[in-house]
């Protein structure tokens, strides 16, 4: 069975086209990732994009990762409750720098 699939990306050239936006309510925060780390892009990559069936970079290396996250023009924004996502990103990439030492 095949599936059409719509990809959709946000891209903003100039801040002059940005729009502010009051928060939905005070316990929402966005902040900006550090993309100095790849597997957090990696991470959103293969969590996120199951629901929407994101398959082309499932097959990039950590060296092609690397490529994509050193481009001075990428920022990953984060929206989250509380500063969970934070910690929960911390941990998972704790675990697997644990996971890749022990394979070393």
């Amino acid at each position: 069975m095949k599936k059409k699939i719509y990809r959709n990306f946000l891209e903003i050239k100039s801040i002059k086209f940005l729009k502010e936006k009051i928060k939905p309510h005070n316990d929402l925060e966005i902040e900006k990732l550090e993309t100095e780390n790849f597997q957090i892009n990696k991470f959103f990559y293969k969590n996120i994009g199951k629901s929407y069936r994101w398959i082309d970079r499932l097959v990039w290396n950590d060296t092609k990762w690397m490529d994509y996250t050193n481009n001075s023009n990428l920022e990953i924004l984060s929206s989250d409750e509380k500063s969970k996502l934070k910690d929960d990103i911390d941990s998972t990439i704790e675990e697997l720098d644990t996971i890749i030492n022990n394979l070393k």
